[in-house]
């Protein structure tokens, strides 16, 4: 296995509508992203422990570009990770050394309670 590089790309803390609706995140990592190709959409894998979730994020293509992860491949994100708002979620894209994209890696902070006790907002 070759030696990986780690970049973080944004930490935002949840609010309701990042739980209930959709993720936006901020434009700025949209060069740490696959290519557009002129489109509004993209998919991209979320690895989280030993676990790949599929997401689809979208690009807003008029007015100002906004990035969103939503749907209901973000939903089952958020349920089966059983996020609430107050938690912290961290995206990272990782590298192999030969600077060649391996995956994007998320990590939750969830100071409320543990996974277990948590209910969940819905």
């Amino acid at each position: 296995m070759a030696a990986q590089s780690t970049k973080i790309l944004f930490s935002k803390k949840l609010k309701v509508t990042d739980i209930e609706k959709r993720l936006a995140i901020p434009k700025k990592i949209m060069s740490s992203l696959p290519d557009f190709n002129g489109g509004h959409a993209i998919h991209i894998q979320l690895v989280h422990g030993t676990k790949t979730w599929p997401i689809i994020c979208t690009v807003r293509t008029q007015w100002y570009k906004k990035l969103v992860f939503s749907g209901g491949l973000w939903r089952s994100f958020v349920i089966g990770n059983k996020l609430n708002a107050g938690d912290r979620i961290n995206m990272y894209k990782v590298q192999d050394d030969d600077g060649s994209f391996s995956h994007y890696r998320v990590e939750m902070d969830q100071p409320a309670a543990s996974n277990q006790d948590r209910a969940l907002p819905y």
